[in-house]
C-alpha cells in the first residue's frame, strides 16, 4: 500500500514501510492511522474535535493540519490503525 508521503519527521519518513491493523478503524486521540481522504492514502495523527470533526495532522511541521468537518466525514475513510513502521537501512 502506497501512502501520500508528506513524511512525519522522525516517526515515519519517506520510503518507511508501514504496518496497518485494519481492524482497528475508530479513532483514539493521538494515534497515528492510515486514511483515505478522496484518492489520496495519507497517514496523519488522528485528534477528535469536541463538535464531532476531525482534524488530521502531520508530525512533519512542513505541513498543516486537515480540518474534517462533522458533515463530510462520510468522505474520509480510516483505513486503519499504523502499529508499526520499518525502515530500509
Amino acid at each position: 500500500m502506497f501512502v501520500k508521503g508528506d513524511s512525519m519527521a522522525d516517526t515515519i519518513t519517506d520510503n518507511d514501510s508501514l504496518l496497518i491493523d485494519t481492524e482497528s478503524r475508530v479513532p483514539i486521540d493521538g494515534h497515528i492511522y492510515v486514511v483515505r481522504l478522496g484518492d489520496e492514502l495519507y497517514a496523519k495523527r488522528i485528534q477528535k474535535s469536541f463538535d464531532g470533526s476531525l482534524v488530521l495532522i502531520s508530525d512533519n511541521k512542513d505541513y498543516g493540519p486537515i480540518a474534517v468537518p462533522k458533515e463530510q466525514l462520510n468522505e474520509l475513510c480510516i483505513v486503519g490503525k499504523v502499529v508499526q513502521r520499518a525502515t530500509d537501512l
